[in-house]
């Protein structure tokens, strides 16, 4: 599968890919075998990422409200 395609997949989804990876990879050989472990290695990476992209979004929303939040108190003084 693509990057692309991973990225937009859910935890549970990744976790079913690399079960379904492991069992493939049981079987192969050669490059269909290096194809696999590219592939699961992605995918580990991704989910690695997670805790550090969950904290920057947590971080954007809070920098979202916190900038619709000053407009409102900047009316309310006057």
């Amino acid at each position: 599968m693509k990057y692309e395609d991973l990225v937009k997949m859910s935890v549970k989804e990744l976790k079913d890919r690399l079960k379904d990876l492991n069992t493939q990879a049981q079987a192969a050989a050669g490059k269909d075998l290096d194809a696999l472990l590219e592939e699961a290695t992605t995918i580990t990476g991704i989910l690695e990422s997670l805790p550090s992209r969950e904290r920057g979004l947590k971080f954007e929303q809070k920098t979202q409200k916190a900038a619709q939040s000053r407009p409102a108190a900047k009316k309310a003084r006057k």
